[in-house]
Order: C-alpha cells, then sequence, then structure tokens
C-alpha cells in the first residue's frame, strides 16, 4: 500500500467493507470501527497476549495464528489459509 496521511489511511480502513490484516495497527483501527476482520498472527505468546483483535461480539472477526510456534511477532508464516478461505468466503457472500 502506499503511503498515505494517516486521515486518509483512517478514512480508506472505514470504507471498506471488510479489513484483512498481518498483525499491524490497522486490525486495531478496524476493530475500533467495527469492521469485519481476517487477522493473522505469529504463533509468539507474548504478541499474541499483548496485541491479539479485540473486536466487539457483534462483528465478524478470525484471527490465524501461524501452526509454526514463532521466536518473535515476525514470524507470520505457515497459516492454515482453508479456514482463512472458508471464513472469507463466507463473508463475502453475506453481502
Amino acid at each position: 500500500m502506499p503511503k498515505m496521511q494517516l486521515e486518509d489511511y483512517l478514512y480508506f480502513v472505514s470504507s471498506s467493507d471488510l479489513v484483512v490484516g498481518v498483525d499491524s495497527g490497522t486490525v486495531h483501527v478496524a476493530c475500533a470501527l467495527n469492521k469485519p476482520l481476517l487477522s493473522f498472527y505469529a504463533n509468539f505468546q507474548p504478541n499474541i497476549i499483548r496485541w491479539s483483535p479485540k473486536p466487539n461480539d457483534n462483528v465478524a472477526n478470525m484471527m490465524l495464528v501461524s501452526l509454526t510456534e514463532g521466536k518473535s511477532s515476525s514470524d507470520t508464516f505457515n497459516f492454515d489459509l482453508q479456514n482463512a478461505i472458508s471464513w472469507l468466503n463466507q463473508q463475502i457472500t453475506k453481502n
């Protein structure tokens, strides 16, 4: 994604129907804006405990954790993409 001003970035996220994010501020902005969210996190417990998404109960959300235990929050690889694809297809067909 190209660099943009914060105001433009917030508008970009708020105008989306669904957000896909990898352990970043976008995940938290999506939660704050009540956007359906598919997020990907490293299997690194200190990071998950501190930074996992906190969506509202009535907002669709799927958080995938890497199948491989990581040594840092940057180890975002090796996900069960079948679950992500199924969840994403379900969200897309709702609209």
